[in-house]
């Protein structure tokens, strides 16, 4: 979805027969992310907050907009909602593939937890190309918002 597309995007989603669902205002939330919207992203984020008020990922998309747009003041206020409600980012998750099979690996969040996880992921790899024919392999990070 280009940037100019999101006002119709919005239109078309208060025009709907049905209420809109989380899909529907993550969805737009998540472009207006993409393309830096502040006013569209903090009304899908307030509709959101209503459907699910204890999806921490709709209040660090919020927090991720504003935070692109050097938004500080606003950055910390919606962080110190997520923390008055006990919410709290989810961790990133890390997987690693090699001949087409994978090994997920939870990220530990602490500075002392990442050279055990370095390892973690290096056996991994070392055990899933054992008997392949190159120890060729592919580390992937998806940080889950």
């Amino acid at each position: 979805m280009r940037a100019g597309r999101l006002e119709e995007a919005y239109a078309m989603i208060k025009e709907m027969r049905s209420e809109p669902d989380a899909c529907v205002w993550g969805a737009l939330l998540s472009y207006c992310r993409v393309h830096g919207n502040v006013s569209l992203g903090e009304v899908a984020a307030n509709q959101l907050f209503e459907l699910e008020p204890n999806n921490a990922g709709n209040y660090v998309l919020l927090s991720n907009i504003y935070a692109a747009k050097g938004m500080w003041k606003e950055v910390n206020r919606v962080r110190g909602v997520m923390e008055s409600l006990g919410l709290r980012k989810n961790p990133g998750c890390s997987w690693i593939e090699v001949k087409n099979k994978s090994i997920p690996e939870e990220i530990k969040h602490n500075v002392c937890g990442r050279a055990e996880y370095a390892e973690g992921v290096i056996d991994a790899a070392v055990f899933l190309a054992k008997g392949a024919e190159c120890y060729y392999f592919t580390l992937y990070y998806r940080d889950r918002e």
